[in-house]
């Protein structure tokens, strides 16, 4: 999963790690289990990551993401329509 080069601009690589993870529904537990830090860590990072993006909470910030990212795929996938004709 990629999300738009705006939003990987704002986040650090460990919060895009947790934020794709986020975005698949992943708990924090899952989370923290996945890339090996505490559920606290995870909280810290999904915290920073509602605040750079303008989230108001958790549901809030992978509903952005998500929407990003398919904005992002669908432009992409015009352009190298557009490119092809």
């Amino acid at each position: 999963m990629q999300f738009s080069p705006i939003i990987e601009k704002k986040l650090t690589a460990r919060q895009l790690e947790v934020a794709k993870l986020m975005v698949l529904g992943y708990t924090y537990y899952q989370i923290s289990s996945k890339l090996r830090i505490s559920e606290m860590t995870v909280k810290i990072h999904i915290r920073d990551i509602h605040s750079k993006i303008g989230a108001k909470n958790r549901t809030h910030a992978a509903y952005i993401l998500g929407l990003k990212t398919k904005i992002s795929i669908m432009a992409a996938k015009i352009i190298e329509t557009s490119q092809s004709l």
